[in-house]
C-alpha cells in the first residue's frame, strides 16, 4: 500500500474543505463567528503539523531500511508519495496560518492568547517542514551510498582480483566519510537553526511590542501630569470663586440690613404723616365748629 493510500485511510484532509460544507450547511444561521473559527483553525493546523511529522517518520525509516535491507526497490516512491502528501499537507496549513482569526471583539488578553497561538503553531509549522526536508536529504544521502556499495558489490562480483583494491577503497571512504556529518546530524542541525530562526522572531516581535508599550506608558505619564496640571488650575479657579461668593454673601447681608433699615424708617415715616393727616383734620373740624358758632 502506497503512502498516499494509507495516508487517506489514515486522517481525514484538513478542514479547509471541511469548513467550506460546514458554512454551507449552516448557510441559514449565517456565518461562522471567530471563536469558532479560531477553534477549528488551531485544530485543523495541528493535526496538520502531527500528519508532517509521520510522513517524516515514514521517510526515516524508509532511510534506515536502506542500509539494513538487502532490497531496497519501491523505497523510492514511497518516500517520493510521503514527501508530495507531506508538501500538499503542508500548503493547507499555511493557507490556514494566513487566515488564522487573531482580532475579534473580545478582551485584550484573548486577542493575545490567539496570536501567541498563531506564532506558536507557525513555530511548530516551520519545525515539521525543516525536518521534513532533512529526513528527504538524509534519504537522497543514503540512497547516493546504498547505490555506491551495490555498485561496488557488482564490480567484486565481476572482477574478484579487484576485490582487495576495492576492499581498500571502501574502508578508505568510510574513513573519509566518518569525518562528514551523517543524514541525521544534518537533520538535527537543519530543525535546530529554524528553531533558531523562529524563536529570533519571536523575540523581535516582543521587543517591538515592548517599545510600543513603553511609547503608551510615556504617553500616559505625560496626560496623568497635564491632568494633575489642570486639576491644579481648577483648584485655584475654585478658590477664586469661593473668595467671590464670600464677598457676595457679605454683601447680600449688608442690603439686606440696609433693606431693613429702610422699610422701619419707611413704616416709622407713614406713622408720623397719618398722624399729622388726623391732627390737621381735627383742627379744619374745631375751626369750622368755631366759625360756624360766630354765625
Amino acid at each position: 500500500m502506497s503512502y498516499s493510500a494509507r495516508d487517506s485511510a489514515r486522517s481525514p484532509p484538513l478542514n479547509s474543505s471541511g469548513r467550506r460544507q460546514g458554512a454551507q450547511s449552516n448557510g441559514a444561521s449565517g456565518a461562522r463567528d471567530g471563536d469558532s473559527a479560531y477553534v477549528e483553525d488551531s485544530r485543523s493546523i495541528g493535526e496538520a503539523v502531527k500528519r508532517i511529522q509521520q510522513y517524516t517518520a515514514d521517510i526515516r525509516r524508509e532511510t534506515s531500511m536502506l542500509a539494513t535491507a538487502h532490497s531496497y526497490a519501491g523505497g523510492k516512491k514511497k518516500v517520493q508519495e510521503a514527501a508530495q502528501a507531506a508538501k500538499a499537507t503542508m500548503l493547507e496549513a499555511k493557507k490556514l496560518l494566513e487566515g488564522f482569526p487573531t482580532g475579534g471583539g473580545g478582551a485584550l488578553s484573548e486577542q493575545n492568547h490567539r496570536r501567541l497561538t498563531r506564532q506558536k503553531l507557525t513555530e511548530n509549522l516551520m519545525g515539521a517542514s525543516k525536518s521534513l526536508e532533512a529526513s528527504f536529504r538524509a534519504y537522497e544521502v543514503a540512497e547516493a551510498e546504498r547505490q555506491r556499495r551495490d555498485a561496488a558489490a557488482a564490480a567484486e562480483a565481476a572482477d574478484p582480483a579487484a576485490a582487495g583494491r576495492g576492499s581498500v577503497e571502501m574502508h578508505a571512504m568510510e574513513r573519509a566519510e566518518a569525518g562528514r556529518p551523517g543524514p541525521q546530524q544534518i537533520q538535527e542541525m537543519d530543525v535546530s537553526e529554524a528553531e533558531a530562526d523562529v524563536h529570533t522572531a519571536i523575540v523581535e516581535e516582543y521587543a517591538q511590542e515592548i517599545a510600543q508599550i513603553s511609547g503608551s506608558i510615556s504617553s500616559l505619564q505625560r496626560a496623568m501630569v497635564d491632568l494633575a496640571e489642570q486639576a491644579q488650575a481648577q483648584g485655584v479657579t475654585l478658590d477664586v470663586i469661593e473668595t467671590n461668593m464670600s464677598n457676595a454673601t457679605s454683601s447680600t447681608a449688608g442690603a439686606s440690613e440696609q433693606l431693613t433699615y429702610a422699610s422701619r424708617h419707611h413704616r416709622t415715616g407713614t406713622k408720623l404723616v397719618f398722624w399729622l393727616l388726623l391732627l390737621a383734620v381735627v383742627i379744619a373740624v374745631v375751626l369750622i365748629v368755631i366759625v360756624v358758632r360766630k354765625h
